[in-house]
């Protein structure tokens, strides 16, 4: 499989999480650890699944690691049995402090 990513990913190796809903707020919210993340996209640890294609908007724990939650959002474009890779069409600025 062709790497076709156009940002460096980093590696989380302190725990952060997130949560993510749909932008349909009917759609209950998940939870999940992030494991890798760059300024196009997230890999998501989680036990839910979550529908490919899906528009999502994201809660990210930086607390411990800015002093803040990032906000984000973007569309689910991969899922396999660990989680989902989520494609970012929206990040805060801030996500410059924890990816170079």
């Amino acid at each position: 499989m062709t790497n076709r990513r156009t940002a460096p990913r980093k590696k989380i190796s302190r725990k952060m999480d997130a949560t993510i809903t749909y932008s349909d707020a009917s759609t209950q919210a998940h939870g999940g650890r992030v494991s890798d993340l760059s300024r196009k996209g997230i890999y998501l640890e989680t036990d839910k699944r979550l529908s490919k294609d899906a528009y999502v908007n994201m809660k990210l724990g930086t607390e411990d690691i800015i002093g803040k939650p990032l906000c984000a959002q973007g569309v689910v474009v991969r899922t396999d049995e660990n989680g989902v890779g989520i494609e970012l069409s929206y990040v805060e600025e801030d996500i410059e402090k924890i990816i170079p």
